[in-house]
């Protein structure tokens, strides 16, 4: 593949300082040096290997189809991995759908493989080192209208070049950084910061960190909210539409009156929620079920989750093994009752596996860190998870609120289900419109953008270093 520029002609791009600083010179050449000595040394420690190799244009994913629409306005996103990817998503579909070409550059190996994996057909490529001599390149090679930095990559080499190509760069779910507390990491982020033609902030307490610590201008900062919530939404309304196969085969196994999904599951959450199955069975004239969908659904995790059922005395059945054969005939041993445990050994399907579901317990929370409750919460699902949430916005934003419960053990569990099916879920209603509520940030990031005038082809005059 041949990075040489794909604009042919009527070339727009330019970068205002053609002559390198000393410091920018001494930071390429640093980071040029180190990015040799780690390609050397990858040849020798394998774990090197996707940090150092295939980096840069040259290995970028579906150049080809970004020549053939080399007519267009190109928008350069550089993200860390695959969360900031997929937060960057909904103003790049926007952007194209005013006629412009998203590109994905990542710095992670791992968002890189989660692009390829999900079949993107956007060019993307992983990051190349940050010096002036690579960037050049890229810059001249796509020849972008404008940049966006999803949340984290905040790289001198980058920003330098990027603030001064046509219609500069943007910082995308800005938030007030937990590990630069010092004067000087302040001094020296602001001044990275000032690149920034405008920074999209989430939420008031941002504001006061970037005016106060960063020392950035009013004019440059903005509060958009976070495109996470749109992300998850459009993600979302495409999962509903998948889950209705799984419904039904579920449905074909038995009619089920509550289900509780245990999601990204542990050890301790499945404790929690099969002794909470153990201890209703007995007591509910409805049919109860769990379904688990643990975090890693390795085989000696699967088996511990059925050894568990053994114990309890619940029936259960793998979702692997409940799947209709080549001729669409379910299996012949189909019961005419549900199963008490349905045991989730595929990955990718936790989404869709949410929509099938009453009430959802999102696992990590009771023995280290919740995961995603976004997800469960759009879903408008009646919520719960363990007490160690804080590492999560949304689910402090959720226990603030009093929309979800927050479980210890079996017994929490129990108590709580009960609740939820004597009220028929009310709290899921609430839950998910709260969390529709915090839509729109993509929306108001356009707005601004068509403000600022970045569908015009000039050259942009708002730097302040």
């Amino acid at each position: 593949m041949t990075t040489r520029s794909i604009r042919n002609s009527n070339h727009k791009g330019s970068f205002s300082d053609t002559s390198l600083s000393l410091s920018m010179f001494t930071w390429s050449l640093l980071m040029h040096l180190m990015s040799r000595l780690g390609a050397f040394l990858a040849f020798f420690f394998s774990n090197l290997r996707g940090f150092f190799w295939n980096r840069g244009l040259g290995h970028a994913q579906n150049f080809r189809q970004l020549v053939s629409a080399s007519h267009k306005d190109h928008y350069l996103f550089f993200c860390s991995s695959a969360g900031e990817y997929e937060q960057g998503l909904p103003l790049a579909r926007k952007l194209e759908e005013e006629g412009g070409e998203a590109i994905i550059c990542f710095f992670s190996q791992s968002g890189y493989e989660f692009a390829k994996a999900r079949g993107e057909t956007r060019c993307f490529f992983l990051s190349p080192t940050d010096s002036y001599w690579s960037w050049k390149k890229v810059f001249e090679t796509l020849d972008p209208k404008a940049s966006f930095v999803v949340r984290h990559e905040v790289w001198p080499g980058f920003l330098s070049f990027a603030s001064s190509w046509n219609q500069g760069v943007f910082l995308l779910n800005a938030s007030k950084s937990l590990s630069a507390n010092s004067t000087v990491q302040h001094r020296l982020k602001g001044r990275l910061f000032r690149y920034f033609r405008k920074v999209y902030f989430v939420s008031k307490h941002d504001r006061e960190y970037f005016t106060n610590s960063l020392k950035l201008p009013p004019e440059k900062l903005l509060r958009t909210g976070d495109s996470k919530y749109d992300s998850v939404y459009e993600r979302s309304l495409l999962k509903k539409a998948e889950a209705s196969k799984h419904r039904d085969l579920l449905d074909k196994f038995g009619t089920v009156d509550s289900r509780l999904v245990l999601g990204s599951a542990w050890e301790k959450d499945v404790e929690a929620g099969l002794g909470a199955l153990s201890l209703l069975k007995p007591q509910q004239a409805k049919r109860l079920q769990v379904m688990v969908a643990l975090h890693k659904p390795e085989e000696a995790a699967l088996k511990a989750v059925e050894q568990t059922c053994d114990r309890l005395n619940l029936s259960y059945r793998r979702l692997s093994s409940m799947e209709p054969d080549e001729g669409n005939h379910l299996p012949q041993d189909c019961p005419t009752d549900p199963y008490d445990v349905i045991v989730v050994d595929s990955v990718g399907i936790l989404s869709e596996l949410y929509c099938c579901g009453h009430l959802a317990l999102v696992g990590g929370a009771l023995h280290y860190q919740v995961h995603n409750v976004l997800e469960p919460a759009l879903y408008s699902l009646a919520l719960a998870y363990g007490p160690l949430y804080k590492n999560s916005g949304e689910a402090v934003l959720l226990a603030e609120a009093q929309v979800v419960n927050i479980v210890k053990d079996k017994k929490d569990l129990a108590n709580w289900w009960t609740d939820q099916i004597s009220c028929e879920y009310e709290s899921g209603q609430r839950t998910g419109s709260l969390i529709k509520s915090y839509l729109g940030a993509t929306e108001r990031i356009l707005a601004d953008l068509k403000a600022e005038h970045i569908f015009y082809d000039g050259k942009t005059t708002h730097h302040q270093r």
